[in-house]
This record gives structure tokens, sequence and C-alpha cells, in this order.
């Protein structure tokens, strides 16, 4: 069954990172010195923190949503991975050929606009282009910067069954250790394959474990509901807390054998993370708010803004000039696009992908 609250989840997931793209826009350009005022630079960057975890929590729940497809009886691992390639890549490369429209159209020649958006590429290459419809090997031409996560998101595809022998058996108190300690350690020797690897990890643990958490809290949801709406309470604060303190663990730092240890910063965020989305999946007023219809729409349509809210944003900002009212006109033209991108792009190629990952009823995976 489809839990539609991480839906509403994966949307505002999705909403977060392109506002902290758009604060990006606020505070670094020469027309908009009123945002580096320290209240108002410090609220921005709290968002900018939250906006760039948002993306962690886009990786942990991969782990779960696809640990969970992977455990059902049906399961066939060449139909799902020809099924999640084409999910991934035909909405990507659609993204990267709207983005080159948006670059014809709106020429990045002049300056001016602040370092996020003048360091954006400003003529199109082949190369370049082709490096960024490959995914896995980073995004060479920066048509679209968040490419970058389906890098990810490719490689752990590819590696699923290695991280599913990994942790099936592992009980899942030394499994999310684990997870956490990788995440350390490439936080620590800067290896992001380590990293986002062990954020994956994360979601699978919270996958086998789903079943078991999910009992324990409906339990205690029923049986003492003011404690569970207290503890929901606690969690949704503490793990904002923890997205927020990575801000302070840049200058607040352990330090042994001469390695920077950003601990505090990369568990606490994890953590609170993990925490969102198991209470994300217990019926509560979380889970009520989650499914609401317009988090369930923009949960819809997130992945399609995720894809193509740069290339509208920067060609908005070319056009109109930075400034708050153009960024309020951008985020509208963002969720339209992301509707319509959605509907004539990335819906067909669900579908499509879905009759991939299907198993024919006579298919030896179903015999016996």
């Amino acid at each position: 069954m489809r839990i539609r609250s991480l839906d509403g989840l994966r949307g505002v997931a999705a909403l977060l990172v392109v506002l902290g793209h758009m604060r990006l826009v606020l505070y670094d350009t020469p027309h908009s010195a009123i945002w580096s005022q320290p209240v108002l630079r410090h609220l921005l960057d709290i968002l900018g923190v939250v906006g760039g975890h948002a993306v962690w929590l886009f990786f942990v729940l991969s782990g779960v949503v696809l640990t969970k497809l992977a455990n059902r009886a049906n399961f066939d691992y060449g139909r799902y991975l020809l099924s999640r390639l084409t999910r991934l890549y035909l909405p990507a490369w659609a993204a990267v050929a709207f983005a080159v429209i948006t670059i014809i159209i709106v020429p990045r020649v002049t300056p001016g606009y602040g370092q996020w958006i003048d360091t954006k590429p400003t003529a199109l290459t082949l190369q370049g282009i082709l490096g960024d419809l490959t995914l896995v090997t980073g995004v060479n031409g920066g048509t679209i910067s968040p490419l970058w996560t389906l890098q990810w998101e490719v490689l752990f595809s590819l590696l699923l069954v290695v991280f599913l022998a990994a942790f099936k058996r592992l009980h899942p108190v030394l499994g999310l250790v684990a997870a956490l300690a990788g995440a350390c350690l490439g936080s620590i020797g800067n290896n992001p394959f380590l990293l986002y690897m062990s954020m994956f990890a994360i979601g699978v643990v919270l996958a086998f474990a789903w079943e078991g958490l999910m009992a324990r809290l409906v339990f205690l949801s029923r049986m003492h509901p003011g404690v569970f709406i207290v503890l929901s309470a606690g969690v949704i604060v503490v793990a904002v807390a923890a997205n927020s303190l990575a801000l302070l663990v840049t200058d607040v730092q352990i330090t042994r054998y001469g390695l920077t240890m950003p601990i505090v910063g990369t568990v606490g965020s994890l953590l609170g993370v993990a925490a969102l989305i198991v209470l994300a999946g217990v019926p509560g007023p979380f889970r009520a708010i989650l499914e609401t219809r317009p988090l369930q729409w923009l949960g819809l349509v997130s992945f399609s803004l995720y894809l193509i809210h740069e290339p509208v944003l920067v060609a908005l900002v070319r056009v109109w000039g930075p400034s708050a009212f153009v960024l309020f006109v951008a985020l509208i033209l963002c969720l339209v696009a992301a509707d319509l991108f959605s509907r004539f792009v990335e819906r067909p190629t669900h579908r499509l992908a879905t009759r991939m990952r299907q198993v024919p009823s006579k298919s030896p995976a179903l015999a016996g």
C-alpha cells in the first residue's frame, strides 16, 4: 500500500529546496542589501540549511520506498531496475531539454545578478549537456544543478540488492548505528559516496523495521493520545532544531587526530529526518496534515518541481531583476510549470515505468 503521507512529506521537502535557492537570490545580489541584515540573514541561513537537508530526506525516503518495494512477493530485480532507471532518466532528460530552451530564450550573458545566478553556465556545449544526461558522472554541464542528487539515486538503485543483503538480517539498532557511522565518516573524509549511500542505508533500516515501529507507535497513539501528540510535536521541533544546529556545528566542531568531525550536525540532522519519516506514517495530526489535498498535490508534482524550478527561477530573475516580488511570481510560475511538467512528462513516464515493473502472470518469479 502506498503511504500517502510520505508523498506530502516529499512535497514539503521539494518546496523547501526551492525556497532555499530563492533565498540565495535575496541576499546574494547587490540589489538586496536589506536581506543581509543580521537577523534576516540568520533566518535565511536556517532556511538554506533546512532546504539543503531536505535533499537528505529524499535519500532516506528513497531507501524506505525502494526497500518496501523489494520486499513484495512478486519483486523482479531486472524489471525493477529497468523501471527505476526509466523513472529517473526520462524526466531528467526532459528537464535538461527544458533548461536548454530557457537558456536559448533568455541568454545568460549579462552579469550582476549575484554569485548564484552569475555562476550558472552562460553557454551551452554538447559535451556539457551529454554529461548532465548521464547522471552518474555528476553535473558536468551545470544546466540544472539539482541533477547532482540523481547521481546518487541512480547508484543506490543499482546497488539496492547489496543494501538488502547487508541490512536484512541486521538488528535495526545496529543497522542504524552503522549507517550513521558511515555518514559521519563520509562527512569527516569529505567522501560523498560514503556520506550519501549511508543516508539511503538509513532508509533501508527504517523499511525493515517499519512494521514494528508502526505497531508500537499506533498502540501509543491509541492508548495515550495526549502523550503521542506531545511526543509528535517534540519530534518535529527537535528535527527542525537539529537541522538548524548544523549552522553552529561549522564553527564549534570536535577535532581529533587532525580531523574535523561535524558529528553533531550530521547525526542530529539524519535522526531528525528519520524521525519525521516515521512520524509521517503514524495516524495522527502530522499524518493528517500531510494527507491534505494541497500537500498531496505538492507531493504529486514534487519531482517535477525539483527538476525544473531552477531554470524558471534563473530566467525570470534575469528578465525582471532580483526582488522579493519577482521571487514570489517565480514561485507561482515554478508551481504551474511543475504541474504541467508532471502531467505531460513525469506521470506518463511513471505509468510506463510501472508497466515495465509488472511481472507477467506466467513469470517464474510467481511460480510455486
